[in-house]
């Protein structure tokens, strides 16, 4: 797994991007899944991008 661009992907600005999930960049189109304005294509990488934001918030 490339844990640079999971770190790079949570680490920037996020927007409802309709082109590609917050965390993983695949296509969000479709999808319903929006936390806090960050689109995602699943709820695994909502889930993800949430442990990942509370790690950073804990540090």
């Amino acid at each position: 797994m490339d844990t640079t661009r999971i770190e790079n992907a949570h680490m920037t600005d996020h927007d409802t991007d309709e082109n590609g999930c917050t965390l993983c960049e695949l296509p969000v189109e479709g999808s319903a899944i929006v936390d806090d304005g960050d689109a995602f294509c699943c709820v695994g990488c909502r889930e993800v991008y949430n442990a990942l934001e509370t790690v950073e918030n804990s540090c």
